[in-house]
């Protein structure tokens, strides 16, 4: 099965992380030492996966559409959160990888060019949860 984001082929994956984060607010005591600070789990936890890849195709326009396609994906309205399926990693970390799902919060593309074809290495930040 080819590694998607919502249906966005993401070509050869390298790696994938995943950090969970809870948003603790700190509260120091005027006078008092740090032991005394109280901590606060108002807001929840928050979970982002990172995706490492790249694409490499014969010629830098076939590259370029499929850098294209997932860049796109950030279009300044993600009504539904984004599925990603496909990806071996993502079951490291969930029984069920056709679950998780998030909005796309960051791309990063890095393009390097040789004799042999274009390669476009990329980065993706989700934020997961739903809308």
């Amino acid at each position: 099965m080819t590694a998607t984001l919502d249906l966005v082929d993401l070509g050869n994956i390298t790696s994938v992380s995943r950090k969970k984060t809870g948003n603790i607010i700190q509260m120091p005591i005027p006078t008092q030492d740090s032991d005394e600070t109280k901590v606060y789990d108002y807001l929840g936890a928050a979970e982002t996966i990172i995706i490492m890849g790249y694409f490499m195709e014969d010629t830098v326009a076939l590259t370029r559409a499929k850098v294209y396609a997932l860049t796109s994906l950030i279009n300044g309205y993600q009504d539904e959160p984004r599925t990603l399926l496909g990806i071996d990693q993502i079951s490291y970390f969930d029984t069920n990888p056709g679950d998780v799902k998030g909005l796309l919060a960051e791309v990063n593309v890095t393009w390097e060019v040789d004799t042999v074809g274009a390669k476009a290495s990329y980065d993706l930040k989700i934020y997961l949860g739903i809308k």
